[in-house]
This record gives C-alpha cells, sequence and structure tokens, in this order.
C-alpha cells in the first residue's frame, strides 16, 4: 500500500523530496 506508480516506496519518494528542497539535489 505504500508503493508509488514508479514501483518506489511513496515514503522514500516523500524523503527524496524532502532532501531535493534541502539540499537542492545534491544528489
Amino acid at each position: 500500500p505504500y508503493t508509488c506508480p514508479h514501483g518506489r516506496p511513496t515514503l522514500i519518494e516523500m524523503g527524496y523530496a524532502e532532501l531535493e528542497k534541502k539540499f537542492g539535489r545534491m544528489v
């Protein structure tokens, strides 16, 4: 139930979004 259409867990997707906002997409 925690899987997004892209196949990756929604929580991880949200985590990356947070990281992109905070670190300016360093990764």
